[in-house]
């Protein structure tokens, strides 16, 4: 068992050796891109429209107060199920019971997925 921990310490050990050598590159091609003062004018450009689209956008949204509170009301209700989903067949799938779904015309298999966190450590 001892082996089998030591594997995944080695592998998270990579990861954030990598992740560490793409955070270089990408500061390295960053550099390059701010020397070109086109690639810097036009990403101002980009910035400035962005931001009046944004402004557009959010003064729409207030004519439209009921339809952005249902569309938040959604979105966390939608939120909410998911997470509850995800429970319930964590559960089912401990118990040893199939989580597969089938609907009309799809088959929904459930994808299983492990994260690790950084915690600091309490001594």
């Amino acid at each position: 068992m001892q082996a089998d921990t030591q594997d995944i310490k080695n592998i998270l050990m990579r990861i954030a050796g990598n992740k560490q050598r793409r955070k270089e590159i990408r500061e390295q091609i960053k550099d390059v891109f701010s020397q070109n003062t086109s690639y810097v004018e036009t990403s101002n450009q980009i910035a400035a429209i962005r931001s009046k689209k944004q402004q557009l956008e959010a003064e729409m949204m207030q004519t439209m107060p009921t339809e952005q509170e249902e569309l938040d009301k959604l979105t966390l209700s939608i939120n909410d199920d998911q997470q509850c989903l995800s429970d319930l067949a964590f559960s089912l799938l401990m118990k040893g019971q199939s989580i597969a779904i089938e609907g009309e015309s799809v088959r929904y298999e459930p994808v299983i997925k492990i994260k690790y966190e950084r915690q600091l450590k309490l001594f």
